[in-house]
């Protein structure tokens, strides 16, 4: 019988319903394991590739990694630097009672502080966690134990450590305590030209942060590390590409002698050096007798959309906006929309970053210290992240020339206009030229705001600022509401062109 002739089959006695469930459920069976069988497959090939040693990548980051790559990675310094420029550039003030700023002010005056965390900050992208030292003027007291507070004291220095140098000495394990789990000190190793001397820190004397935690606020996740991958694919494309030139645009001479020719030793050994000193760039031509001299030529390679690809993704992986991140030249380009959304990544990093893990634990240390009196309802303030430059300062202070032009001549009209063939409606239903300009101003003033005296000033300043290209703004002016309320002491924009 033919193995595909199934006719004499005896089929009889056979449940053939019961047999149809018997193969699909054995179609089943096979199915599932054949699915166990793909799935264990690609399970243990994922297992044996891994993707840190295929391409490259350290497992772990070190302080001195992080700092070696922004002693010679203008990319990593500009990632590392930009975040931290554009937050402390501008520093910003404090709103408090007038006692409380005024003592403020000091230890802003004395130790430089905003520079201090300017630098902190940097730290923090660099390594696991940094801490501030605290010193205090006229303290004899063994640094390892807690500060004593002491009314009006004065701050001597404010020193910065990466986790590297500042490791931590001793934890706390008491599950009562509300630092549980937290440092109870800090082993600092003082690295200099005359040596490593280890000194032991108490907590209460240190400012910790850190930037990017999840579990806790003692160890973070900097974001230079963030980073690190794509610029080691940085360092592969430019420093490949470049090295690839080197050898590929100029790949050397041909020289052919031909098979019935046979140098004399000296005209080979002349031929030799000559050939030496232009390889070598000494000569720049090669004088021959029987022998052809042809150039291999070279080939140049052209990286420019992998260098793209990279900067790109770095972009994405800071939230910096491209042109921004590129620099002066290609920022200036940059559209106020780019601006605008970098400085809305500024300013929640001050709101959810800066404030909690800089600021706010900074004045709790002073306080406890002695150095600022206790006092509730501090308020910080920033000024905006978003800066026109001179060009739209210019076109803003003009629109609103132009602006005040206008209300000028609406509040200065005697007689409303009359539309041809309608009567004047009445007062209450027509608006006037004052309430157009109320509501064209978008404040509430009173009639005696109208004055020509006023009006006059209005439009002088307006001129004022298009000439100018000065903005208008009353922030600048406005005073805190509580009169015993003041603000600290404005300082000026720091320059940060320090290294770290």
């Amino acid at each position: 019988m033919a193995e595909s002739d199934y006719s004499n089959l005896n089929l009889q006695g056979v449940d053939i319903e019961r047999l149809d469930v018997t193969l699909l459920q054995g179609l089943n069976e096979f199915q599932r394991l054949n699915n166990e069988r793909t799935r264990l497959i690609f399970e243990e090939s994922g297992k044996k590739r891994d993707y840190n040693r295929t391409f490259g990548y350290p497992r772990n980051i070190t302080y001195n990694q992080s700092l070696n790559r922004t002693k010679r990675n203008g990319i990593a310094k500009r990632l590392l630097e930009k975040p931290a420029v554009d937050t402390w550039s501008d520093p910003p003030c404090l709103i408090g009672k007038k006692v409380f700023i005024e003592r403020f002010n000091e230890v802003i005056s004395s130790c430089d502080l905003f520079n201090k965390m300017y630098e902190l900050d940097k730290l923090a992208g660099m390594d696991s966690y940094a801490i501030m030292v605290i010193g205090l003027k006229g303290d004899t007291s063994d640094m390892s134990q807690p500060v004593s507070f002491n009314e009006g004291a004065e701050v001597a220095y404010l020193q910065q450590y990466p986790a590297f140098l500042a490791p931590v000495k001793q934890w706390i394990d008491d599950v009562n305590n509300p630092r549980y789990n937290m440092p109870e000190s800090y082993s600092i190793r003082n690295t200099s030209g005359r040596g490593s001397k280890e000194v032991i820190i108490h907590h209460s004397r240190v400012l910790h942060v850190a930037e990017g935690s999840l579990v806790n606020n003692i160890f973070g996740h900097p974001r230079l590390w963030t980073h690190w991958n794509t610029l080691d694919d940085l360092v592969k494309v430019v420093g490949g590409s470049a090295e690839m030139h080197w050898f590929a645009a100029y790949m050397g001479l041909h020289v052919n002698i031909p098979g019935d020719k046979q140098l004399k030793p000296g005209t080979e050994a002349n031929l030799n050096r000559q050939l030496s000193d232009y390889h070598d760039g000494i000569g720049k031509a090669i004088r021959t007798r029987d022998v052809e001299i042809t150039p291999l030529g070279g080939t140049t390679v052209d990286p420019s959309g992998l260098f793209q690809v990279l900067l790109s993704s770095l972009a994405i992986e800071s939230g910096i906006p491209l042109r921004i991140l590129l620099g002066t030249e290609a920022g200036a380009l940059s559209s106020e929309q780019d601006r605008a959304n970098w400085a809305k990544e500024v300013d929640n990093r001050r709101n959810l970053f800066i404030e909690p893990i800089f600021l706010n634990p900074m004045l709790r240390l002073l306080v406890n210290m002695g150095v600022l009196p206790e006092e509730p309802g501090l308020q910080w303030e920033w000024e905006s992240g978003f800066k026109l430059n001179r060009l739209e300062r210019g076109r803003h202070a003009y629109d609103i020339g132009r602006a005040l032009v206008n209300v000028k001549k609406t509040l200065l009209q005697e007689e409303e206009q009359v539309v041809p063939g309608q009567q004047v409606a009445s007062e209450v239903d027509n608006v006037s030229a004052t309430e157009t300009a109320k509501n064209f101003i978008g404040h509430n003033l009173t009639g005696e705001d109208y004055s020509e005296e006023v009006l006059k000033k209005i439009v002088d300043l307006a001129y004022l600022a298009d000439l100018f290209g000065k903005e208008i703004s009353d922030k600048d002016a406005a005073e805190v509401e509580d009169p015993n309320r003041v603000r600290s002491a404005k300082i000026p924009r720091i320059n940060l062109e320090r290294t770290i």
